[in-house]
């Protein structure tokens, strides 16, 4: 499988060190091996209607995922992104968000199919909404931020780190607001987007905590460090724009 070939690259390629303890299954593990799960409409005109909203925001948020890979990969590259600390965060976002970039690619695979009728049940119709527990499928486990050999406190963080944590608690603030949208709108019902929102809202509200406590180490006046145009074009926010920094 193609998704799965990404997952197994994607570890491959991140240091041991950098990984959690192997995946270990919880008392669900057996719904997660079920068959993909689907979505019922009466009309096909509403399931082709729920399809185009939640293929919208799979594009969305797979190229908000992206943004911080990018980011991240920006932070390692530079010679100045020396901080022990965010370099472990850099690699695990990277580690961890490409996951779910292989996780929408599948819920975007799949419901493109389209909705397709039910034999002998009238005009109602089933769309397919993706796969509950994908981790579980892949066997996958998320790479920690956090570290007893690299506290968030062992360095002081440089202009340049501020920099980057300034960008990446936007960032993270973007995708909370944009999972936190789509939860609460009763047009978003694809309950494997649902999944993973509830992962986004719970894990990246705690890294922003983290990076703001980062920043509140640094020496000098962290607001007069500006986020560089092109950490905005990461973002795909227009430069200058505020929003959760």
């Amino acid at each position: 499988m193609k998704v799965l070939s990404v997952i197994i690259a994607l570890a491959l390629a991140l240091p041991a060190a950098a990984l959690a303890s192997p995946y270990e299954p919880d008392e669900e593990e057996e719904g997660h091996y079920t068959s993909p799960t689907y979505r019922y409409f009466e009309t096909r005109e509403a399931a082709e209607a729920a399809m185009r909203r939640d293929l919208k925001y799979v594009e969305e948020m797979t190229r908000h995922h992206q943004g911080a890979v990018d980011m991240s990969r920006a932070y390692l590259d530079d010679p100045r992104g020396a901080n022990p600390f965010l370099q472990r965060m850099a690699k695990a976002i990277i580690f961890n968000q490409q996951f779910e970039i292989a996780w929408l690619d599948d819920i975007k695979q799949r419901e493109s199919q389209g909705a397709k009728s039910i034999p002998g049940i009238g005009a109602m119709v089933q769309l397919p909404t993706g796969l509950t527990g994908f981790e579980h499928r892949a066997r996958f486990q998320k790479a920690p931020v956090l570290s007893l050999s690299e506290p968030v406190s062992a360095q002081r963080p440089s202009d340049h780190d501020v920099m980057f944590a300034k960008a990446m608690k936007m960032h993270h603030q973007m995708a909370l607001d944009m999972a936190h949208a789509y939860n609460k709108d009763p047009a978003g019902e694809n309950g494997v987007i649902r999944e993973i929102n509830r992962g986004i809202l719970r894990e990246q509200a705690v890294e922003i905590g983290i990076l703001s406590d980062l920043i509140a180490r640094y020496p000098g006046d962290p607001d007069a460090i500006e986020i560089p145009p092109e950490m905005h074009e990461m973002m795909g926010v227009p430069h200058g724009m505020s929003h959760g920094g």
